[in-house]
């Protein structure tokens, strides 16, 4: 792929991770709002299908506002959010403009405090602010590629990580000024602790990652593996854990200190998440077909499940901190439950090709899955939303 080109989707295999210049976007998603800010939603029954619903061409990521029971997925090629009306089963189409180029990429976050929804437009190196109610959307311009987005619910800060220009983007939610920030080469991922208004970025290609102090936007540089890309923070334990795609470790950053530590996994760690509830970091690998997850007292490392995930597919993890459910997107038509306290794993079928991302809503005791529907080479192929009911 040229630099001015993402990863398509057919590119899997994982001995020519070194050598990208672009990545997906690690489909990784856990609530980051305070679940004491929303309302408990409605109860759902175990892992049942409630409904799936046909949406625009290649669907590249999936939110979900749990305030207002809604789901949003941004597709490719027409350049699009789709809004989804759990309540009404009412779909609204938001164009995010016309493009001369398709990016096979996309990130999408959601603000359920203030009912804003933010979409990287990746070509047109633009963050899509979109108003829940109205559905106006304002074009915040960013840096080159945009491909991955974080949002701070404290300060109501977005942080947009551009790939291809070696920065990321400060967005001030309220006036949407930016202020740009260097990072290192080939920033990928970012997550944010916002207790202690610390931003981690990921940078793939200078095996290192930039730790930003949000209130004056200082930058700290603290080394990590090779191509280090994943990452996700245990706000409990002031921790972030970075996966480092291109080997076997994932190296753990000590936030007051900035100290690290390596823990030896399988390898190609491709998506975290943390439960802060529990003091356990999970993630899945390229070339793995089982879960490993971390002990964040003793940083020992074990594995969950065998044949969970295909070599040639990684795929997306979602949360559920409330139940303690984790969730595994498959390459196959199925999701993986993994019980956090047992270690049990349970499955749920799910229509379709390709289960390809997934989000969990702990309100609503529910989580949403993104399927690529047809097993075809089209390279737009048709995309749908599963909404499951989640465990009891």
């Amino acid at each position: 792929m040229g630099a001015k080109r993402l990863v398509r989707r057919e590119s899997r295999s994982s001995s020519d991770v070194p050598r990208r210049r672009g990545m997906v976007h690690f489909a990784c998603v856990c609530l980051t709002v305070s679940l004491a800010m929303l309302t408990i939603g409605r109860q759902a029954e175990a892992q049942k299908i409630l409904t799936t619903v046909p949406v625009a061409l290649y669907g590249q990521a999936i939110g979900v506002n749990p305030k207002t029971h809604k789901i949003y997925v941004v597709s490719e090629p027409g350049n699009e959010v789709t809004e989804i009306d759990q309540q009404t089963s009412v779909e609204t189409v938001i164009s995010l403009g016309p493009t001369s180029e398709k990016s096979l990429d996309g990130a999408i976050r959601i603000d359920p405090v203030r009912n804003k929804i933010y979409a990287t437009n990746v070509v047109n190196s633009t963050l899509a602010v979109i108003d829940g109610t109205t559905h106006a959307v304002t074009f915040v311009p960013t840096g080159k590629y945009p491909t991955s987005l974080e949002i701070n619910p404290r300060t109501h800060k977005i942080y947009v990580v551009n790939s291809g220009s070696d920065n990321i983007t400060v967005i001030d939610g309220s006036s949407l000024k930016t202020n740009t920030i260097a990072v290192g080469s080939f920033p990928s991922d970012v997550a944010i602790n916002w207790k202690t208004n610390a931003v981690y970025v990921t940078n793939a290609h200078s095996n290192n990652v930039s730790v930003i102090h949000g209130r004056k936007n200082k930058v700290q540089t603290v080394e990590a593996g090779n191509y280090p890309a994943p990452v996700a923070v245990n706000q409990a334990t002031n921790e972030a854990y970075v996966g480092n795609l291109a080997g076997d470790t994932v190296t753990v950053i000590h936030g007051w200190s900035k100290h690290t530590q390596t823990v030896k996994v399988s390898p190609y760690p491709f998506c975290i998440v943390a439960n802060e509830r529990t003091n356990k970091v999970y993630m899945n690998h390229q070339a793995a077909g089982s879960i490993t997850v971390i002990d964040g007292q003793t940083k020992k490392a074990a594995t969950i499940g065998s044949g969970i995930i295909g070599a040639s597919g990684p795929n997306g993890l979602a949360l559920d901190e409330l139940r303690n459910k984790i969730y595994v997107a498959e390459w196959t038509t199925r999701v993986t439950i993994i019980d956090g306290a047992t270690g049990s794993t349970s499955t749920a079928v799910n229509p379709g090709y390709n289960t390809h991302k997934i989000v969990a809503n702990p309100l609503a005791n529910e989580f949403y899955t993104l399927n690529i529907t047809t097993n075809t080479n089209n390279p737009y192929p048709p995309s749908s939303v599963t909404v499951f009911a989640g465990p009891k």
